[in-house]
């Protein structure tokens, strides 16, 4: 038993700290164990149990079915061996409520080294251990979107040749068919061709998405186009939830707002999904959720409404708050609605949210419209009458299979080069400068596209006007600042054809007029 000398000078020493402390006897009684004899008032206030309801009891009345047997006895072989010990462990508050704790036991010796007391120190560490965990989420979120981008990276060189060969493939077999003695067998082969591209374009598709998502892209915040936006969302948000999610549709002529595609997707899968996730799984059937777009004064906007649970009075002034979710763990880190409200505000728009318990939630997105004439067409229009002349074009791409399928889909009408990296085009451009256009691909071990466009720049001034750059996505921060500095026409993998030829047509139409 402690002599009352030395509790009483410890007792006041703790008592007034902001953390609870519990005292407990050194040795065991009579009855094999030791009792509290001290709390602060730090104690009584986390727990709710009084000095006259802890005293004379045992420590365990803050236990309860969640506090890990295994950390209790890491406390018991402590005290056993006379030594400080740190855990946290779930406790239980006097009405039942649960709380993660953070204890420090320290035994409390006198001059012949004989255990007087034990004290206890115990903080609430709930809220630490919440914003710990939603970190290291977030922190996965992170890693899951440069594995993301760079799948798609991975996926998009074998797509870039499967789609250029099956583009010439649709364009030759017509011919082929016309001369041929037995049509019908050659329109099989046609027919399973174009199944092949169909599912090639699915294939593409997804990979367009997984970039769109993983990595927003830097492009002008001016006149995108919401509906195929809207779309994607729907389609991304559908593919993660049970076939029977019913999401309908409704959309208004609505004009270009401002803003670029990558960030508005982010916003409206995050509100489609939280929209989804909001209906009971046994009511998918009878519940669902709407997508519409209209027009109000100088903005265009977009509701999400679903028929689910509805937000709580008490929860909607927190719902943007970072980390705040009701989710459980493992379906949200609580940080889509503030990232979303984030690039809303930062294009100059309105989120709002407006929810009634048990009939559901609207998500209103409000953003200023952009009028046609404000914006310069980014659509490459190919010339109905090109003038027939041939285009030099060199093609730099160190994935072989590329360079062959972009080879053997311009030859016709084109004079074609390929070579396998940024050095060996240069060593091209040293014995010829003569090229109309420079396809080139922008990621290549060695000298990337970024370093040769440079290049070209200083020793033949113009000439990188030329430049025709071709991405699979997952830029370094260099390349990303190459093409966020640089005015360069672009195509991403896998490559579209026809916006492909358009481009070349462009440069023919210049070089005519030259």
């Amino acid at each position: 038993m402690a002599s009352d000398g030395m509790l009483g000078l410890i007792a006041g020493a703790v008592g007034g700290l902001q953390d609870a402390v519990i005292i407990t006897e050194g040795q065991r009684g009579p009855d094999g164990l030791r009792r509290i004899i001290f709390v602060n008032d730090a104690f009584t206030e986390l727990t709710g149990f009084t000095p006259d309801e802890a005293l004379g009891g045992l420590p365990d009345i803050t236990l309860g079915p969640d506090s890990d047997r295994a950390v209790l006895k890491t406390i018991q072989d402590a005290r056993d061996a006379l030594v400080p010990v740190r855990v946290e462990l779930v406790k239980y508050r006097k009405d039942g409520t649960p709380f993660w704790a953070e204890l420090d036991v320290v035994p409390v010796l006198d001059e012949a080294s004989r255990c007087e007391l034990f004290l206890g120190v115990m903080r609430d560490v709930t809220q630490r251990r919440a914003t710990h965990r939603r970190l290291l989420d977030t922190e996965r979120l992170t890693t899951i979107g440069t594995l993301a981008a760079g799948v798609a990276h991975e996926m998009n060189n074998p797509l870039a040749y499967m789609m250029l060969n099956i583009g010439h493939l649709q364009e030759e077999l017509p011919r082929l068919i016309a001369s041929a003695h037995d049509p019908e067998r050659w329109s099989e082969l046609q027919n399973s061709v174009h199944e092949i591209q169909n599912g090639a374009s699915r294939i593409a598709q997804i990979v367009r998405d997984i970039k769109t998502f993983a990595r927003a892209d830097s492009e002008p915040s001016e006149g995108c186009e919401l509906l195929p936006v809207l779309d994607r969302a729907v389609q991304m948000a559908r593919s993660g939830m049970p076939a029977c999610a019913r999401v309908a549709t409704r959309y208004d002529q609505i004009a270009l707002v401002r803003g670029d595609a990558s960030r508005l997707s982010q916003v409206f899968l995050n509100l489609v999904l939280n929209a989804l996730q909001a209906i009971p799984p046994t009511e998918t059937d009878r519940r669902g959720v709407e997508v519409r777009t209209y027009e109000s004064d100088e903005s265009v906007v977009v509701e999400v409404r679903d028929q689910g649970v509805g937000v709580p009075p008490e929860v909607m002034p927190r719902i943007f708050d970072p980390f705040f979710t009701t989710k459980d763990t493992g379906k949200g880190v609580g940080l889509g609605l503030s990232i979303a409200l984030g690039i809303v505000r930062s294009l100059s728009g309105q989120l709002e949210i407006e929810s009634k318990v048990g009939e559901g939630t609207t998500a209103r997105v409000s953003l200023p419209r952009v009028l046609p004439e404000q914006v310069a067409s980014q659509r490459p229009r190919r010339s109905d009458a090109p003038d027939g002349s041939r285009l030099r074009v060199l093609v730099v791409d160190d994935e072989p299979m590329i360079a062959r399928s972009l080879e053997r889909a311009l030859k016709v009408n084109n004079d074609v080069f390929t070579c396998s990296g940024g050095k060996a085009a240069l060593e091209l451009l040293e014995a010829s400068a003569s090229y109309d256009v420079i396809l080139c691909d922008l990621s290549m071990p060695g000298m990337s596209g970024a370093e040769l466009f440079d290049t070209v720049a200083r020793r033949w001034p113009g000439m990188e006007q030329r430049f025709i750059i071709m991405t699979g996505g997952a830029c370094s921060d260099a390349a990303q600042s190459f093409l966020d500095r640089r005015a360069v026409p672009r195509l991403d993998k896998p490559l579209d054809l026809a916006a492909l030829r358009a481009l070349l047509d462009k440069a023919r139409a210049t070089r005519s007029s030259s």
